[in-house]
This record gives C-alpha cells, structure tokens and sequence, in this order.
C-alpha cells in the first residue's frame, strides 16, 4: 500500500512540474492574441526535490516546488510584474504630448504678439500716411492763381497817397505817410521839335531799386511797363511735385506693409483655430491624447503603490489638463487677431484717399504748369527793365498783372482785364508766346488810381496816353519806344542790346546821348555838344542838397 502511494505522489509532482513549465505558453498565447507583448519578469525558478514517504520506515519520494523571486519595482498590489513599466511608459508618453502642446502654444503666442503689434503699427502708420494728404493739399492751394497779386512779395513805392495819380509830393522834401525822404531836381531841359526834353532826377530815402541811376534814385526816362509774373513759380511745381513723390513713395509703402500684415495676421489665425476643436485638430488632438495619457499614467502608477511614480503621474496630469484649458482659452488670442485684421483692413481701405489726392494733385499740378508757363514767359519780357531777383522791382505781382514805373521812379498795379489764352499760337516779335493776342485794357488797382490811362496792344506793347493827349509807346518788352505829341511831334528812344538808354531823337535827328559805365549812366550830352552832367553815378548821402546841373560832384 505505501508502495502504491508512493508511486501516486511521484505521479502528482511530475504533473504540477509540467504544468509549471507549460502555463505561461498559454498566457503568451492569449497576450499575443490581442497584439501585446508584456514585458515579464520571469524571476528565478528552482525545481526544489520534496521527500516524500513511499512505504512506512521505507525511504522518501522526491517533489518539486516553484519559487520565483521578482523586483518590487515592477510589481504591482495585483501582482503583475509589467505594472511599474506601463506606469512609467504612460508618464513618458503624457510628457512627450505636453511638450508638444507647450511648444505649439508658446510659438502661437509669440507670434500673434509680433502679428498684432506689427498689425497695430501699420495701422498707425497707414493713418499717418492718409493724414499727410491736407500739407501736400495746401502746398497745391498755396499756388498763386492767375490774377492773384503776391503782395507778400511786392515793393511797390504806391503805399501812401502821395503816389496817387501822377501828382507831386505833398509835405516835400519828406513823404508825410512813410517819413521817407523826397528829392526832385531838374538838372536841365530843353524843346526838341517842340517836345520838352526833361533830364531830371527823383531820390527816394525808401526807394529800393536802382535802374539808370545810384539806389533809390529815379532818371525821368526810366519809366517803363513790367509784366507781372510769380514768385519762384517753379519752386511751387517742385513742391507739389514732391509731396506727390512723398504720397506716392508712403502709398506704396503702406501698401506693402498693410499686405504683409494682413498675411501674419491670417497665418497666425489659421494657426490658433488648429488649436481649437476636438481630437481631429492635429495639436488639440495630441492634447487630449496627452490628457488621456496622463489619466492613464496616474492610474497606473497607483496600481504600482511607488509613491515616486504616482506623483509624476499626477504631474503630468496637471500640466495635461493646463494645457487643454490654454488651448481653450486660445479664442481670445483669435479674437484679438481678428480684431486687428479688421482695423487694418480698414486703414488700409483709407490708402484709397492717398490715391484720390495724387490724382488731385496732378490735376492741381497741370493747371499750375499753365500759370508757371505764362510766369516765366513773362519774367522773360521783363529781362530788360528788371533786375533779375530784384523784389523791388513789382515783378512779381503775379500773373495777369501789370506794373507801370512812371517818371518819378513811383510804381503803380495794374489788372489785365482780358484773361490769358494759354493755348494762343499768335507769337511776340522774340517768338515767344503771345497770352493776349486780342490786347487788353488795364485797370488801375483800386487803392492806385492814376491819371494817366494805359493799354495792352494785340502786338503786345503799350500805349499810355496822358490827359493832354500825349501818347506814350512802349515796346512789348516793356521799354519806352517813342513819345507823340498831338500834332504828331515824336521823340525817339534808342537802346543798347543790353537794354540800356543811349539817344533821344526827335524829328530833325537831333539826339541827347548817355554813356554808361558799370551799367549807371555817367554822362549825359545835349544835342548842342553841351554835356549835361559827368560823374560816375547819383549816390548823394541822404539830406544832401545836389544843385541843378552840378552832377559832377555825385560819386558812387
């Protein structure tokens, strides 16, 4: 009998020993099945003999019994040895996916920071650009018009009464409306063909130009017609055509600008609304996965009991769940871009009134090209009776103007009643073009009466004509040209091509001669061969009386 049980304890050991070998086949088996490899700390497995009796007082039967010995680490309370390995893979994988999430929403901060304020700058810089149109408009609306006398540039000597008409000078030898010294000297006269022929002389203390005499002196012949013209009329074509460059130049600019702006802007709105959404958005996604994973790792750290594992589980959990609240909150960052697109889209629509402006302006500049064009053919009919720059000269009284010097040196505005034709084919005799080719009549400006009536000829000279009928031609270039008297008597003035007086002839040939030196007349010969005066110029010191005829004394 003991023998017989002997036999079946050998059998028993025998089968739990194989079943020991073959179990984790049939585990490895299922595991595999579902597509999982666990990581399985086999331990050490001893095959420990166990005696047992087989016959009473007869010797023992060996057995077997497995031990297997594990790291605590990898255990879990359940027992699996693979728990602590899934706990830290999950932790692993969580922090990889909040990495991800960090850096995707710490670059779309950035970078709609730089969006919106490079937005917010071309903004500004587009309204500034816009509120540049008013200086390029009123340097346009500054441009002297046609008939607009530029006081601000004239030196006329028609200030005060004493110049209306052609009268003398009440309160002589001093001005009482300006407190200006007044000389008058006749130095000689004589009938020439029954004109007077007289040389005399007018010296203004104020007086500001200086024609055939010294400064501030007046010489009876000196009369002449200047056609008004404007001030530096070129440099206002310059300025308008630089405040067109300027919006031009700041149009394009912030076109520019506003297109690259625009573009930031829409990248990093296309950008935050991929951080929006459910798990189909590729960095949402991978932040509700990083979520799960942390859940996932916190539930598996726990299953582990390591205390160290379990809080970086749940560290992870935490920064998971931060990270879809960011991606959460990213809709205020899209409505702050959204916002500033719209702004900049509207300035942006504001560029518009640049573009209005510039094509203002060119219509502005192509009418003021008229005025210029007309302004330097008349500064160039004035190069003979003017000093070129002079202020003092009335040549710049603007366009559609008329200056009349009379004999003693006092200036009187005149208005051209016609208007100028700037499309006129009709030419002067220097070529140029004639603006009045039908003539004009010239009215005195209203605080400068005179006595005297002048006129515009088509040919482009003038005809003065005095209450006694005496008639005055001047040249188109504004020089005197002859003086007939009413029976027809004339007087004949002859000039140097430099514009500078050398004869006066009447009717018989007989002429009074000038000679000039350093462009002032020096001496002065009657037609008897008698000489008038000799010196280098007019230039007294100022309250000195220069007796008629004794001009010798009168130096520069």
């Amino acid at each position: 009998m003991y023998q017989r049980q002997g036999r079946i304890g050998s059998l028993m050991v025998i089968a739990i020993f194989t079943l020991a070998m073959i179990a984790p086949s049939f585990v490895w088996a299922g595991q595999a099945s579902k597509k999982q490899m666990p990581s399985i700390d086999w331990g050490w497995m001893f095959v420990v003999p166990v005696l047992l009796p087989t016959e009473p007082g007869q010797g023992t039967t060996t057995t077997t019994t497995t031990t297997t010995t594990t790291d605590d680490n990898n255990v879990g309370d359940g027992g699996q040895p693979d728990a602590g390995s899934a706990a830290q893979g999950a932790i692993a994988g969580s922090s990889s996916a909040n990495g991800v999430v960090s850096g995707a929403l710490s670059n779309l901060t950035n970078a709609a920071q730089t969006a919106t304020g490079t937005g917010s700058q071309t903004n500004t810089a587009n309204i500034a650009a816009v509120g540049g149109i008013p200086a390029a408009q009123s340097t346009a609306a500054s441009a002297p018009s046609n008939k607009t006398a530029q006081t601000a540039n004239i030196a006329l000597n028609t200030v005060d009464a004493s110049n209306q008409g052609n009268g003398s000078n009440g309160g002589d030898p001093v001005r009482l409306a300006t407190g200006a010294f007044i000389m008058n000297e006749e130095d000689d006269s004589y009938n020439s063909n029954n004109l007077k022929i007289s040389l005399s002389r007018t010296y203004v203390s104020t007086g500001g130009s200086a024609h055939s005499l010294g400064q501030g002196w007046a010489f009876s012949y000196d009369t002449r017609v200047i056609r008004g013209s404007i001030y530096k009329a070129s440099d206002v074509i310059d300025s308008i055509n630089g405040q067109i460059t300027i919006l031009n130049d700041s149009y394009d600019k912030q076109e520019t600008d506003s297109t690259n702006a625009l573009k930031g802007i829409g990248d990093q709105l296309t950008a935050a609304r991929n951080l929006l959404g459910d798990e189909t958005n590729p960095i949402a996604g991978t932040a509700y996965y990083a979520l799960a994973a942390a859940q996932d790792a916190v539930d598996k750290a726990i299953a582990t009991g390591v205390q160290n594992l379990i809080l970086a589980a749940n560290n992870e959990l935490t920064t998971a769940k931060g990270l879809v609240a960011s991606i959460n909150g990213v809709g205020g960052i899209i409505d702050s871009l959204t916002a500033e697109q719209g702004t900049v889209q509207e300035s942006q629509k504001g560029l518009e009134a640049i573009q209005t402006a510039i094509t203002d302006l060119k219509v502005e500049l192509a009418s003021y090209q008229v005025y210029v064009d007309e302004s330097a053919a008349n500064a160039k009919l004035n190069r003979l009776v003017t000093s070129s720059g002079d202020l003092s000269s009335g040549q710049y009284t603007g366009n559609g103007t008329i200056v009349f010097v009379d004999e003693r040196g006092s200036s009187h505005l005149l208005m051209i009643e016609a208007d100028a034709n700037p499309d006129s084919t009709v030419t002067l005799p220097d070529g140029s073009r004639n603006y009045y080719p039908s003539g004009s009549a010239l009215l005195p400006a209203p605080d400068q009466p005179m006595d005297d009536s002048l006129a515009l000829e088509s040919d482009g000279s003038y005809v003065r004509t005095t209450k006694d009928g005496t008639r005055y031609l001047y040249t188109y270039l504004g020089q005197l040209d002859r003086i007939i008297d009413t029976n027809g008597n004339t007087l004949t003035f002859g000039y140097s091509t430099v514009g500078e007086l050398t004869s006066i002839t009447d009717d018989y040939g007989r002429a009074t001669t000038f000679a000039w030196t350093n462009g002032r007349i020096t001496t002065i010969a009657a037609p008897a061969g008698r000489t008038v005066c000799q010196g280098s110029s007019y230039s007294p010191t100022l309250g000195q009386h220069i007796p008629p005829g004794d001009l010798s004394v009168i130096l520069a």
